[in-house]
């Protein structure tokens, strides 16, 4: 090899060697850098914890010294009052989310759901033994006695398996003879379906199902049963389409509904008996926000009835059930709130059920209890407006006695029943749109699904 090219081989191992010392220089100082971010962070991240925990525990302690609670509900292993301990649950819980937004909300107006078990349900946040107490003494489902409007004919709808037996049980409710104008709405709800499983079965094909929108559940399906069930009855206005009831401007709530159960008496309106909010599928912010907008509102007709009915006593009060009804798609659920002390609402769910979509569902009795659901929110409408009708009227003894011993006719009222309804500053439903789904939603139906199958199994 020549002088010249060992020299220039030399050179080029030289600047080899440089670059590769520089680069390993570059590498030591770039991981004593990384090193010294990483004790920075971490002495930031302590500082950070350190100004959250004093914050919090300054909130809290705000919180706690603002809360004036009403009720005398006390359980053993929970420190304070049933209402005390809803408000202050409140603000531990961020209202962002619409299921955040949905506890928050619920336990700041001081109603419990006794009948949500998700996470971040107040009950959770309970010894297990103070939850089931709470459950145990807080439902009154299990108390509530009413008409089953079904028909008689109903016990057959166990043999339909084949087409032939499904005409046969078709024809025989088309034959059944009425008796009264219950068993005429049952019988054409009856038929209704019936008809749609036999003649127009493809409704219920999945490929056309995952077409339908709100608005296509409530023509379709929904209204022409509600309507046939409840459409004899001249005491009960079914309105529909976004309209807003008198007692949720009353209370500041600028809400519309999808549907309204209202009561007449003489052509005149009455009161308002009822909700419904209707959605396409069960998507968490359009579930956990019409269910925030019915039990807000439930509490709103509360306020309006004590407000109006001063001649209600306390045990008159507890007694009322506001029911109201969320349907999903073709799932349904019929839930009340009451008022279980000064301050503190209960609301629970009292029935499950759904608009068959199957001759099986029908052998199975999902037809009949739609029916029963139907009826149980009939008999809850007439309570309602019996209770208030004798809760506007003094019936309290000899009135002439009364006057002329100078006694007082009036009744002070009961406003010490009635509790202000707080919502979300930025309540929009217009912005609530079940026909576009996100990542977010589909992550929200999956933990949906999981929550139910849970159930209450914490409690166990």
């Amino acid at each position: 090899m020549k002088p010249d090219a060992l020299v220039d081989e030399a050179l080029t191992k030289l600047k080899e060697a440089s670059a590769k010392r520089q680069l390993l220089m570059a590498h030591v100082e770039l991981d004593t850098v990384n090193r010294m971010l990483k004790k920075l962070r971490e002495a930031n991240v302590d500082h950070l914890r350190h100004s959250k925990r004093i914050k919090t525990e300054a909130i809290d302690t705000k919180a706690k010294n603002d809360i004036v609670a009403m009720d005398n509900l006390m359980y053993e292993g929970m420190e304070g009052s049933l209402g005390f301990n809803l408000q202050k649950y409140a603000t531990s819980v961020a209202a962002i989310t619409w299921k955040q937004k949905y506890f928050h909300f619920t336990c700041a107006n001081g109603i419990l759901d006794i009948s949500d078990s998700s996470r971040l349900s107040f009950l959770r946040s309970l010894p297990k033994e103070v939850s089931i107490q709470m459950l145990t003494e807080l439902t009154c489902a299990k108390d509530t006695e009413y008409v089953d409007y079904n028909l008689p004919i109903q016990q057959i709808f166990k043999q339909i398996n084949s087409n032939n037996s499904f005409k046969k049980i078709s024809k025989a409710i088309c034959d059944f003879d009425c008796h009264n104008d219950e068993q005429e709405s049952v019988q054409e709800v009856y038929k209704f379906i019936f008809k749609m499983l036999d003649k127009k079965s493809f409704m219920f094909h999945g490929d056309r199902i995952k077409m339908y929108s709100e608005r296509d559940y409530i023509v379709k399906f929904w209204a022409p049963v509600f309507e046939t069930f409840f459409g004899q009855d001249e005491h009960i206005f079914l309105h529909w389409r976004d309209t807003q009831a008198q007692p949720y401007k009353t209370n500041g709530l600028n809400m519309k509904l999808d549907n309204r159960l209202i009561s007449i008496r003489r052509g005149r309106y009455v009161m308002e008996d009822s909700d419904c909010e209707y959605a396409s599928k069960a998507i968490g912010r359009k579930l956990y926000s019409d269910k925030l907008k019915l039990v807000l509102g439930a509490k709103a007709y509360l306020n309006e009835i004590i407000a109006n009915c001063p001649h209600l006593d306390e045990d008159d009060i507890r007694d009322i059930r506001i029911p109201y009804l969320q349907i999903l798609g073709f799932q349904a659920v019929l839930s009340v709130l009451s008022i279980k002390d000064k301050g503190v609402y209960i609301a629970e769910e009292v029935f499950k059920f759904d608009f068959p979509t199957t001759k099986k569902q029908i052998r199975k009795g999902h037809l009949g209890d739609l029916v029963k659901a139907l009826s149980l929110l009939k008999h809850l409408l007439k309570n309602l407006n019996s209770r208030t009708e004798e809760g506007k009227v003094d019936h309290g003894g000899n009135k002439t006695a009364r006057v002329i011993e100078g006694i007082s006719t009036k009744k002070v009222g009961n406003n010490q029943w009635l509790s202000k309804v707080q919502l979300p500053s930025d309540f929009d439903d217009n912005e609530v749109d079940d026909e576009a789904e996100t990542g977010d939603d589909v992550a929200d139906e999956d933990e949906v699904k999981q929550e139910k199958e849970e159930g209450f199994e914490f409690l166990i």
